[in-house]
């Protein structure tokens, strides 16, 4: 299993842009720190939601199109599958079976930030497809990507990215088109791209995705505190904070917010600095877009791909576009 060597640059990441998000108006955090171990864990729990359609409307596409993604990938040549943030490989557990099952000659790389996560993944996959070649990789994916990319061994082999439960939706739209330039940059003509897409639907639907009743959604997003103040020396009170989920349909997202229930300071003992909250005041937690087809294929366009086909699940829910460097 490979590490990148940047585990005190990694503190440091996390303590700059924790300032920067508190010191910011409104203040706001950044939602790929939810999954330390513990956020990993919480997360599988919200998949198992019956509200929560998303993993079961991907592992559907999955299931019923896995055969038809695998005829895109050139026979009898040997190609590296990277997977970003891959989390339990659920999904791409069936994927890799086909391949395996079609002695299909690849390497997986899974990479994701949290150790657990590609522990327990690492660990599964050698039990389950035991005749499967594995390189994990623990850090920030874009950056391990990057270093990858820089390595001439790794370079000379084809390469289908794989980036799926609708990551993508997370990120603001200048973030979104630096991650897909980034990404491109990273890929070589031909290489190719599986993105999983939460489409636009029932805005009910939609909402209820993300405000679960049993307040299991409410609890990944009070980890980050508990994160914050296990890592960073903070003293948040977790009660004293509420959760507040709404999709704003015109803008095809959903928002997520932290709520100080009383004027309160918070300190962090990491870096020495106070933060003072308001009664009400918001910590804005996290984005979730959703697309159109339309908006796929501008988005894929845009960034010198083009789409060789969109899966849908049944309901058309959910979009796994698998996209070729240009």
């Amino acid at each position: 299993m490979h590490s990148q060597e940047i585990n005190g640059q990694y503190d440091t990441s996390f303590i700059r842009d924790t300032i920067q998000g508190l010191s910011a108006f409104p203040k706001s955090l950044q939602s790929k720190y939810f999954y330390d171990d513990r956020g990993s864990i919480i997360f599988q729990q919200i998949m198992n939601l019956d509200d929560y359609y998303l993993t079961n409307s991907e592992t559907e596409i999955f299931e019923k199109y896995s055969r038809e993604i695998l005829r895109y990938i050139i026979p009898n040549k040997d190609f590296h599958l990277i997977e970003l943030g891959c989390g339990d490989g659920i999904k791409t557990k069936i994927l890799l079976e086909h391949l395996v099952a079609n002695h299909t000659n690849f390497t997986f790389v899974p990479i994701d930030i949290s150790e657990l996560s590609i522990q327990s993944l690492s660990d599964d996959l050698r039990s389950e497809i035991p005749n499967l070649k594995i390189e994990p990789y623990i850090g920030d994916y874009l950056e391990t990507l990057d270093r990858l990319h820089n390595d001439k061994n790794f370079d000379t082999l084809p390469r289908m990215v794989l980036f799926l439960g609708s990551n993508l939706g997370n990120f603001s739209h200048s973030e979104t088109n630096d991650f897909l330039s980034r990404l491109s940059g990273d890929l070589n003509e031909g290489d190719q791209f599986l993105i999983g897409l939460d489409l636009v639907k029932n805005p009910h639907t939609i909402r209820r995705a993300y405000d679960d009743s049993e307040g299991i959604t409410k609890e990944f997003n009070l980890n980050l505190l508990r994160r914050m103040n296990l890592e960073l020396g903070s003293n948040f009170d977790l009660k004293q904070f509420e959760h507040y989920t709404y999709y704003d349909i015109r803008n095809q997202e959903v928002l997520s917010f932290l709520v100080s229930t009383q004027d309160q300071d918070v300190q962090f003992e990491s870096f020495d600095k106070i933060f003072h909250f308001e009664k009400w005041e918001k910590i804005f937690m996290e984005r979730s877009h959703k697309y159109t087809l339309e908006d796929i294929n501008i988005l894929a366009q845009t960034h010198g791909f083009e789409i060789l086909e969109n899966f849908l699940d049944s309901r058309e829910y959910f979009c796994n576009s698998l996209w070729r460097k240009r």
